[in-house]
């Protein structure tokens, strides 16, 4: 807390006077504000104001007439199976069971405040016997579990050591229950279809009931709040696209509970004067959703119109004219494509004029020509950044985060979100850049139709993958390529104006794959709130692939601020020529300017696109005597067969490796230590061991 209040007040002493008194007023009204809702709702239960009735058009606007292979069904099946158990996935990190108390309505009487007491004891008695309820206040990797009965502004996001907020919100997010609606569809067994319905409705009942709106871990970020509306929206609606149906108390229940989600999100959008990132991407993507789902009065369509109307600023404010986010992050960027387009597509799907086959031309019609046409950038630009084998390399963080997730896919892997790009854009070349499995052609048929999918198919045939290399000038990103090789360079800002939430010290770093397998890897991510000092190891220079400086980094890491990374580095591209055989970057950054003796480390990269070979020139300009620290984290296939020839003396060392949040492995790293005079030039060229 102390810390917290020492950079808020650092923040404050910065501020211009009229900003100033500005700031602190606005902040007074919403501590009044939320003083006055905290009374009213820890003394009187509150109930939704209105109760709005399903729109119909939810119960029959996906194609389930694609029937799968007996192996897809498996695959649907055997996650059904793990989702009846209450066994959910945790970010790609596995999946780990989730158990609460046992049905004896005497444990409410201990976990749930007394205004909230009867209506969960009447919501567990539509539970189907037998149904085990779920904690989903707990963090189930650590154990901690936080309280139905706290203010949801009170709720400590670093609550101890070790525990993750992220955990519980990951199982909130209700991913699952789409899931367990396709289960449904693939299941041939009558008994079982009846126990994914069931299960679907108790998992409703149970949440409604043990967390009353405003209260406890799940309410405490609009985010989260909106993802799942979203998720439970999409599953009602799977299962009532292949036949199923529900008793009018339930789907009273649901209703009651999404117009709660939406008035929440309304109240608690997250985005300030100066700021907004992808949670109010996320925000206005679950007002969509809702406001779809309802039929159209008088709130939905304000609901609508705002979102509508407030998306078509952010695509254009955070997403550069480039196509790349500006998140400073890979799998960021990939996150609020999904958020975007994943909203659009339902809205479109609601036109009556939309064939699957003609979604950019209604999507111009309903958002304007500049909002598609950016939409198109951000698809194109991610055709280029991913791998060939259709996955992301890790650029700044990566907290393996999904808005929609059918398939069990890796938050790097953008193999689906490419061909849903094919599909709504008509462009078959992006569907030749990743291989479709029949789970994937199952996805693409529920929001297209099969003879969509089946007319791009047919002309991918004729047409080739236009990928090739390519340089995003306003994130600074560099991807060098050819066929199954590729080099991704960041030499861009940290981004979100600035700001710096979700970037790395990575300035001049690089990814390299040869053959479509991991030569040299970005570190990845980790943690965030869990280990904050493992968060801020995981972004530091020291463990990514570029030069440490006299063991400082290339913009300040400030104690306490786990997401905010000021751009001191200044990193930007100086030129570049793509050739047929050879590709040359030259970028730089300023970081270390600072320094009692300032430097500036410029770093050319020399691509040769028909060899397995990369050369790289490190140039440092300035004065005095330094010390320079030198990094690779190699691929482990290529930890034994790397070539590194260079004027410096490279050794292995241990080190650490993040493939996705949470998720942690040890390493070997090679290193290169050298204590020299400015100015200095070294080189190192990598190739395969003969």
């Amino acid at each position: 807390m102390y810390h917290k209040l020492k950079v808020n007040a650092s923040r404050a002493a910065k501020l211009p006077p009229q900003e100033f008194f500005a700031k602190s007023v606005d902040y007074v009204q919403r501590r009044i504000q939320n003083k006055v809702k905290k009374y009213r709702y820890m003394h009187h239960e509150q109930l939704p104001s209105v109760n709005l009735p399903i729109s119909e058009t939810c119960a029959g606007m996906f194609d389930f007439s694609e029937k799968c292979l007996p192996e897809t069904a498996a695959l649907f099946q055997q996650n059904a199976k793990h989702v009846l158990a209450h066994e959910f996935a945790l970010f790609d990190s596995g999946r780990m069971k989730n158990e609460f108390f046992d049905r004896e309505l005497a444990v409410l009487d201990a976990r749930m405040d007394r205004i909230h007491l009867q209506s969960a004891r009447r919501l567990f008695t539509m539970l189907s016997p037998g149904y085990q309820p779920i904690d989903w206040q707990c963090d189930v990797k650590s154990a901690y579990r936080w309280s139905e009965k706290t203010w949801y502004r009170d709720i400590a996001i670093i609550a101890r050591a070790g525990a993750d907020i992220k955990v519980p919100w990951e199982t909130t997010r209700m991913q699952h229950l789409p899931q367990l609606a396709i289960a449904f569809v693939t299941e041939e067994s009558n008994d079982q279809q009846l126990a994914y319905q069931t299960e679907f409705r108790n998992q409703v009942l149970d949440f409604v009931a043990t967390n009353p709106v405003n209260f406890g871990v799940n309410w405490n970020c609009a985010m989260e709040v909106a993802i799942r509306a979203t998720n439970l929206i999409l599953a009602y609606s799977f299962f009532r696209s292949s036949g199923a149906s529900f008793d009018p108390d339930f789907e009273h229940i649901l209703s009651k509970s999404l117009f709660t989600h939406g008035e929440f999100i309304l109240d608690n959008l997250e985005r300030t004067q100066d700021f907004a990132n992808n949670h109010y991407l996320a925000n206005l993507a679950g007002l969509l959703f809702i406001s779809l789902f309802f039929d159209r009065g008088e709130i939905a369509a304000e609901w609508y119109d705002f979102a509508y109307l407030e998306l078509l600023t952010e695509i254009q404010h955070q997403f550069y004219s480039d196509g790349t986010n500006f998140e400073a992050s890979t799998t960021y960027h990939k996150l609020s494509l999904e958020l975007v387009y994943y909203a659009t597509l339902f809205t479109i799907k609601h036109s009556p004029y939309f064939r699957g086959t003609n979604a950019a031309d209604v999507c111009e019609s309903v958002f304007g020509e500049d909002y598609t046409q950016q939409l198109f950038h951000i698809f194109e630009a991610t055709a280029h950044l991913v791998k060939s084998d259709g996955t992301l390399p890790q650029i700044g963080d990566n907290d393996s985060g999904h808005f929609i997730q059918l398939l069990p896919l890796p938050s790097t892997n953008a193999t689906l979100l490419l061909a849903h790009g094919a599909l709504f854009f008509q462009k078959p070349e992006w569907m030749n850049a990743v291989k479709l499995s029949d789970a994937l052609k199952l996805e693409l048929v529920l929001f297209y139709g099969k003879q969509s999918l089946d007319e791009l198919q047919k002309s991918a045939i004729h047409t080739g993958n236009a990928v090739q290399s390519i340089i995003f000038p306003e994130s600074g990103w560099a991807v060098l390529r050819e066929n199954d090789n590729y080099c991704f360079v960041s030499a861009g800002k940290n981004g979100q104006d600035e700001f710096g939430g979700h970037g790395h010290n990575d300035k001049l770093s690089f990814v390299l794959c040869w053959d479509g397998k991991d030569v040299v890897r970005d570190p990845g991510t980790y943690v965030y709130t869990t280990f904050p000092e493992q968060r801020n190891l995981f972004r530091s220079t020291s463990v990514h692939n570029t030069v440490m400086i006299d063991m400082q980094e290339q913009s300040r890491i400030v104690f306490g601020e786990l997401f905010q990374l000021r751009d001191e580095s200044q990193a930007r591209i100086l030129r570049y020529r793509i050739g047929a055989n050879l590709d040359v970057l030259v970028a730089e950054h300023s970081g270390y300017l600072r320094l009692k003796n300032p430097i500036v480390h410029r770093r050319t990269f020399l691509f040769y696109k028909k060899k397995n070979r990369l050369k790289i020139l490190d140039s440092f300009t300035g004065t005095g005597d330094h010390n320079f620290e030198f990094v690779l984290n190699p691929g482990a296939e290529f930890l034994d067969i790397l070539d590194i020839r260079s004027n410096l003396q490279w050794h292995r060392a241990p080190g650490e490796f993040s493939p996705g949040y949470s998720e942690k492995r040890q390493a070997t790293v090679f290193v290169a230590s050298i204590q020299a005079q400015v100015p200095c030039r070294f080189y190192t060229e990598l190739m395969i061991k003969k």
